[in-house]
Formats: structure tokens, sequence, C-alpha cells
């Protein structure tokens, strides 16, 4: 004979605590099967969104995000104003290894050329292949969609010698009044 569940029945400590394995779920709109959710991860990430409030600056106006021992490298939006119109950029390959001060690849407008410089030393794990086709993402987004390049941080105390958002306006602003 079956038994019936009770609804009255309490749920003690120990059975809420044990866990059940979270099942793929299905993404309507892309039609794509997620990972599943958990209440501990995002449900659906679309997008790899950067806060400039965890950035670090050099002086030669490229940023970098870090994420644990990567990061994501581009130039800031102060760069790009003094560029104006850009009309080419070159990057390095995925697996080439960037040294921190040493430039990887270069970034070309209307006005000239300059160089991109590492801010830390590194491997390339990626490439936005999406800003040498679309120049504007740069121009319109450099701390979002116009990241240049991921890498892995070879070596991390590198960081201590690049400037806090803070310092990096403060940079800025010096050079302005020059």
């Amino acid at each position: 004979m079956a038994r019936k569940k009770d609804k009255n029945k309490k749920i003690t400590k120990k059975q809420k605590s044990r866990k059940t394995k979270p099942q793929p779920h299905q993404d309507k709109k892309q039609n794509k099967v997620l990972p599943p959710k958990t209440k501990e991860e995002p449900q659906i990430v679309t997008k790899k969104k950067i806060t400039r409030e965890v950035m670090y600056f050099t002086e030669t106006h490229e940023w970098i995000k870090i994420l644990g021992n990567e990061g994501y490298v581009g130039i800031t939006d102060y760069a790009v104003k003094k560029l104006t119109d850009l009309v080419y950029i070159e990057l390095p390959e995925v697996g080439d290894e960037i040294v921190q001060g040493n430039p990887f690849g270069s970034v070309e407008s209307v006005k000239a050329v300059s160089d991109l410089n590492a801010p830390v030393s590194g491997k390339v794990l990626e490439v936005n292949e999406e800003v040498i086709t679309n120049l504007d993402l740069i121009t319109n987004e450099p701390y979002d969609e116009g990241w240049l390049i991921k890498i892995s941080i070879s070596d991390p105390t590198e960081l201590d010698s690049l400037m806090s958002k803070k310092d990096y306006e403060s940079y800025t602003k010096t050079i302005e009044e020059e």
C-alpha cells in the first residue's frame, strides 16, 4: 500500500539542507540551454559588463579590470577623445605574451598612430574581434564593449605600479593644465 503524503507534516532542518541537483533550463529568447539556475549565481549572463570602480590605469592611458588572475585591457575615454576619429587597430594574437610597459598593439586615428602598452605582463587569452571591425565600440564604450584583450596576469605585483581611478583622474587633470 502506498503512503500518502501528509501536507501538514513539518520539514526538518536536515531535510531542508539536502540539496537537489539543479536542472539545466532553456532560455526561450535565445533558444539556448543554459547552466542550472542556482541562488548563488546569476541566472543569465548576456554581456561582460566592466565597471570603472575596479580598474587600474597607466600613464599611457590604458586600463585593466582584474578578475582573479585575469584582466580585461582597453584604452581610456581620455585617450579616445585625444585621438579623435579612429581608423585602424592592431591587436596581438591569442597565446601571445605581453610585457608590462611594452607595446602589444597600436591604434591609428586621423591624427596619429599610438602604441597600446601592456599595463601588466601576461598571456593573451582572448581578443575582442568586434572592435577590429567596429571601432565605434572603442569610441562609444571604451570601458564596456570596447575592451581590447583579455589576459592571464603573470605577475600580480605589477598592479602596484598602476593608478587607481581617482589617481588617474588627477593625473589627466594635471596633463590638461600643462
